[in-house]
C-alpha cells in the first residue's frame, strides 16, 4: 500500500514562493510589535534551489 507523501519546497525549486513566505515573515514581525518588511528585502535570502 503506497503512503502519502509531503513534500516542501522552501528554497523554490519546483515554485516560486517568495511572496508567501515574505508574507508569513511580516506576520510574525507585526505580532511582535515590528515593522513589515518588503518582498524585494526578502527575496535574495530565498529561492534560487541548490
Amino acid at each position: 500500500m503506497p503512503r502519502p507523501v509531503l513534500l516542501f519546497d522552501l528554497d523554490g525549486t519546483l515554485a516560486d514562493t517568495a511572496a508567501d513566505l515574505c508574507e508569513t515573515t511580516n506576520v510574525i514581525l507585526e505580532m511582535h510589535g515590528r515593522t513589515r518588511v518588503p518582498e524585494a528585502r526578502v527575496r535574495h535570502l530565498v529561492g534560487g534551489g541548490a
